[in-house]
Order: C-alpha cells, then sequence, then structure tokens
C-alpha cells in the first residue's frame, strides 16, 4: 500500500496542477495550459446567512472554456493580488462560472480584473500514508482490524436480545424482506457486514433504518463516505425521521447543504440556551451526540476522532472509496458496515501500474470472500421493466428484481398530441418521447461510418473529446420534451466524457442536468439520455471509460422510465459490454437517425434529421 499510494501520487502530479504557479507562472502561460481563466470580472453576488454565490464573466464577453466543473476548488486572483480567496465551483458554463465563497473572503472589488485558478490538493495521498500508518499501531482494537483486512479473519456473529427486538420491530417492519434481513445481520454482527445494493434497491432507506434501530438501543453512530455529496443525501433521509438534535455533521459549512447546515457544531453552539463555557458545550456537543456525519477525509483530520469511539460506522458507497482511506473510520467503530455495489464504479486510481496490481479493488469487493457477511438487496424500486432487464442480465446473472408490479409498469405519460403534429414527427424523435412501456428504452443509431457530421471530435486541451452531432440530436430530443411539457426536474442527460458534458450544458435548456457518469451515481431522473461521443476513427485509440463495463452499468441504471442510448451502433459494437447492451434491445427499438441541419433543427422534409 506505501508504493501504491507513491505511484499513484506520482501520476497525480504529472496531470494535477502545482499551486506555486501561481506565484511562478505567467498567468496567460496557465491559461493556455487549460487549468486557469484570465480576464474575468464579477457579473453578480448573491449573499446568504455565511457564503455568498459570485457570478464570474469574460471582461469581452467572449465564451469561456471548459476548464472547471461543479465541485472544482478555484482561487480568485487579480494580477497584483494573488490568492485573494478560494472557493468550489457551483455551476459553470460557457457564459459563466458560479463560486461559492465566504462572506468574508466575497468582498471582492466588482471593477477589477480577476484571474481563477484550479486547485488541486495533494493532502488526500498523505492521509493516506497516515491511515497505513495507524493501521500498525499496537492497540487491541487495532490488531483486531488488522486480523479482517490483512489476515482476512471470518467475521462472527452474535444474538439479538428479545427486548431489543421488541424495540426496533416498528421501524424494520417497514422494510421488505431483504432489507429487513441487512438490518438485523448489521445488529448481530461482531465485526462487519457487506450489504450489497443493486441498483434501485433502497440502499440510503435501509442505512436510515438501521441508523435509527442503533439510536434506539442506545448505540453511537458514525456515518460516512467519500464525498460530501453521500453523505448529505443519506442525511436527507436520515432527518425525516431523526430528530436534528441527535445528528451532528462535521466538515465546512460552505460544502455541506444548506438546508443540513443547521446541523453542524456552529449552528448548534448559536442556538443553544444552555449557559457555560462555549469550549465546555462544544465538548459536549462533540461527546454526547449520538450520530455523527462526514466523509472518509475527515475522520483522518478531525480532532474528535482522536478521543471518542462508536458503536458502528456505517460506510456508504464503499466499493467507491481506497482501502487506505477508510482505514480511519474502522479503527474508531466497534464494528462496521459496508454498503456498496461491486459492479458499479470502482476507486478512482490514475496509476496504471498500481491500478493493475490491485490498489482499485475495494475493501468491499476483498471482503466478499466472506459470503456469510454478504446480504444483497435485489428488489429495486426506480427502474420499469423495459430499463431494468438491460443490467439484470448484463451485470446481474438476472438477479434484479423490480420491487412490485407497479415499479414494473411504470412509464411516462403518453405523449400530449395537443401541443404537436404527430405525423410531423420523424419515428427517431416519436419513439423518444413514446410513453409506451415497449418504448422505454430506445437506441438512436447515428452512424457516424456514413455521416461525417456524427463523428467525434477533439478539442484543444488534452482529453477533451466532444460529438456536435450527437449534441443536436440530444437538443432536439429535449427541446420536444419540453414542448410536450415535461418538468424539467424530470430530464437527465449523461456523458462519459467531462468536455462532452460542458458542451451539452452550453446547448441545451439550462435547466435540465446534464452531468458525467460519475456524478451521476446514487442519482435517477424519469427520463435519462446517454451520450455516448466515441466513433471509430483510424489511429484512434479505443475509449477506457467504454471498456468500463461498471460505467456503463451506471449509465443504464439511472433511468426511471426512459433510457434514451445516443451513439454509434458500429463503433460501440468494438466494446463487448456495449455490443451485448444493444444485443439486449430490441430491434424496433434500434433508430437511425439521419444527418442534421446547420442549425441544429429538426428539417421539414423527414424531420428525423435532427
Amino acid at each position: 500500500w506505501l508504493r501504491w499510494i507513491f505511484l499513484e501520487w506520482n501520476a497525480a502530479k504529472s496531470v494535477k496542477v502545482n499551486v506555486c504557479d501561481i506565484w511562478k507562472v505567467d498567468s496567460r502561460k496557465r491559461e493556455e495550459s487549460g487549468r486557469c481563466l484570465t480576464n474575468m470580472s464579477i457579473d453578480f453576488e448573491s449573499t446568504g446567512d455565511d457564503c455568498a454565490i459570485v457570478k464570474f464573466k469574460r471582461k469581452s464577453g467572449s465564451p469561456i472554456k471548459s476548464v472547471f466543473a461543479k465541485g472544482d476548488m478555484v482561487i480568485v486572483s487579480t494580477e497584483r493580488n494573488l490568492a485573494l480567496a478560494m472557493g468550489p465551483v457551483e455551476m459553470a458554463d460557457g457564459k459563466s462560472i458560479d463560486i461559492l465563497l465566504s462572506k468574508q473572503s466575497a468582498r471582492l472589488k466588482s471593477g477589477s480584473t480577476f484571474i481563477l485558478d484550479k486547485y488541486e490538493s495533494f493532502s488526500t495521498y498523505s492521509s493516506n500514508l497516515c491511515s497505513i500508518g495507524l493501521l500498525m499501531g499496537n492497540e487491541i482494537h487495532t490488531a483486531k482490524v488488522r486480523s479482517l483486512l490483512i489476515d482476512l479473519n471470518a467475521p462472527t456473529f452474535s444474538k439479538i436480545a428479545k427486548d431489543e427486538v421488541a424495540k426496533i420491530s416498528t421501524i424494520v417492519r417497514r422494510l421488505n424482506r431483504e432489507q429487513a434481513h441487512a438490518v438485523v445481520k448489521s445488529l448481530v454482527a461482531d465485526d462487519y457486514v457487506l450489504i450489497q445494493g443493486l441498483p434501485g434497491s433502497g440502499k440510503t432507506s435501509t442505512i436510515a433504518v438501521l441508523v435509527r434501530c442503533f439510536l434506539m438501543l442506545g448505540r453511537s453512530v458514525l456515518v460516512t463516505s467519500h464525498t460530501h455529496s453521500a453523505v448529505d443525501n443519506l442525511l436527507l433521509k436520515l432527518i425525516q425521521d431523526v430528530d436534528s438534535k441527535d445528528i451532528l455533521r462535521l466538515g465546512e459549512g460552505k460544502l455541506v447543504r444548506e438546508e443540513l447546515r443547521a446541523l453542524n457544531l456552529d449552528a448548534k453552539l448559536a442556538e443553544s440556551n444552555s449557559v457555560g463555557d462555549e469550549f465546555e458545550r462544544a465538548q459536549r456537543i462533540l461527546k454526547q451526540t449520538p450520530i455523527v456525519a462526514c466523509t472518509c477525509l475527515a475522520i483522518a483530520s478531525n480532532v474528535l476522532f482522536s478521543y471518542r469511539r462508536f458503536s458502528i460506522c456505517l460506510v456508504d458507497e464503499a466499493s467507491l472509496i481506497l482501502e487506505s482511506t477508510l482505514i480511519p473510520a474502522l479503527l474508531v467503530s466497534e464494528k462496521f458496515v459496508l454498503v456498496g455495489d461491486s459492479s458499479q464504479l470502482s476507486p478512482l486510481v490514475q496509476s496504471r501500474t498500481a491500478r493493475e496490481e490491485g490498489m482499485s479493488v475495494s475493501l468491499f469487493d476483498r471482503l466478499k470472500v466472506h459470503s456469510c457477511a454478504l446480504i444483497t438487496l435485489r428488489y429495486q424500486y426506480r427502474m420499469n421493466r423495459s430499463i431494468a432487464r438491460l443490467s439484470s442480465a448484463l451485470f446481474y446473472n438476472g438477479e434484479l428484481k423490480c420491487a412490485n408490479e407497479v415499479v414494473a409498469s411504470a412509464s411516462l405519460e403518453q405523449i400530449n398530441l395537443e401541443n404537436i403534429d404527430r405525423l410531423s414527427l420523424s419515428d427517431v424523435l416519436y419513439r423518444s418521447v413514446s410513453g409506451d412501456i415497449d418504448d422505454a428504452v430506445v437506441f438512436i443509431d447515428t452512424q457516424s461510418e456514413k455521416n461525417a457530421c456524427f463523428r467525434m471530435e477533439f478539442g484543444t486541451s488534452p482529453g477533451a473529446i466532444f460529438n456536435n452531432g450527437e449534441i443536436k440530436v440530444v437538443k432536439a430530443i429535449c427541446d420536444l420534451f419540453v414542448k410536450l411539457g415535461t418538468p424539467l426536474e424530470d430530464i437527465g442527460v449523461i456523458s462519459v466524457y467531462r468536455y462532452h458534458a460542458d458542451m451539452l450544458r452550453k446547448t441545451i435548456n439550462k435547466e435540465i442536468e446534464v452531468n458525467t457518469v460519475d456524478q451521476y451515481q446514487g442519482r435517477d431522473k424519469r427520463i435519462v439520455i446517454v451520450s455516448l461521443v466515441w466513433t471509430k476513427l483510424d489511429g484512434v485509440r479505443r475509449s477506457e471509460l467504454l471498456s468500463d463495463a461498471r460505467r456503463i452499468n451506471v449509465a443504464i441504471t439511472r433511468a426511471k422510465h426512459k433510457l434514451i442510448l445516443v451513439g454509434c451502433r458500429q463503433s460501440m459494437m468494438s466494446y463487448d459490454t456495449m455490443a451485448a447492451l444493444i444485443g439486449l434491445i430490441p430491434e424496433c427499438q434500434i433508430k437511425t437517425v439521419m444527418q442534421p441541419s446547420t442549425d441544429g433543427a429538426v428539417n421539414d422534409d423527414v424531420r428525423a434529421e435532427v
């Protein structure tokens, strides 16, 4: 692990921005490298209680290159004054960038010319090295964790007391049989439990009930995951049934969802009516709040975990997290529950050598060697039967099942022909918006081998791949859904390529969410359009992203009622998983699209030329 971490650190140094460049390299050269934007001005500022969203635009009004994505950390400077402020990107498109700044740092002079630099921290690697060091401790519990992780000793289980069963029975009754089994198994575990949650199977609901059970039994719970977003999604479910006084959310305020900021320490101190020293009140909250939630990296750095221990640690999306990143959470908890899915995204490892040697194998996957600890949630509540059968056949040996007939038969409402002339629609567009359950999955074949305008193109920055023809197809479909009165929040657009996703955001309705596959993990929409982008070109190597079966699985399991795939069928046949996927789609649901018109509109003569 020490070797792997150093390999990964070196790989990151070759692609990440060195913060020293802000002082050492001219801003124009930094911009040419694709990691900086110059000549920016403040266009608008929206101030909240403790932070502000500042919108930046080009002074010249010219389009902005795709440098930042939502969540990226940005350093704000001028030519004379460097590093005036830093905050995460809230929104980025081709016209402007919204950055979340603390109220104090947001006091920037509106008439100034600003420089925006991407900030990428290397602290993760030193944190992972420290985690390996912690695992070498001589404490009894640390030795137990070593025996489970390194020696792969089998986990053990005890019995649950009858009075405890009576206390939790009303809560557990809300779950299906598999979910309830997972909760009970976690209660009787001495060491750990693995919950393999298939797409849409109610993993978050199961975790929320498990937390409530431990709370009712007077136990303490540490809730964690790899991102703030994942932690917050779980807390949003939890606060529906748990008093906020029982939950403490650790983490910088501006990185936490606004509706959850009342759970952080500062907010709790502000609303506390207790008399006494503020330090003592803070210590009381930190030590006595039964549920503590934060990211895995926060556990490695927050002083609270140097003295507090928990009855159990619940890790959501555990199959996404590096094993070394998880170690601090396991060392401060008597036992742990890992919730994940081995057939979805694995830990991100940039070093090819480290990846091939096993660094990207999650702890969740390694511990599955003990089947006695594994519970699988097979019944899903998200996808209708047409969509679910694809993932079930490709990745789960037919085990992914619709929970009931309501889920299985759910579909879009039938097309409202009052807003559109049915005869004017091509079969491609009609099938794309059809509410028929048999039309729930549609593949739009761009036939890039015949139509050059549907071939992928390359941007100026490294790895910038996009497909302008597919962008026009996606826009035409989105525009039609909007014309038919479909709520914008019901539509999601996914691309495997970040640059292509950025280009889509500039083109389609701004209220429609566009993101990469990785950013959509754990999310869903009623309608999902997947733009595949890649086309077969002479001299161009295969796409690693499309070769990743787990990534394809995530992409096709985000849709509830309608899944539309846009890409070149012949090109996709170069990839085993994509070829198998297309083979599962009925031929009548694979439609060919013609050449797009110059303005991206649907041609009047055939209406299929989007």
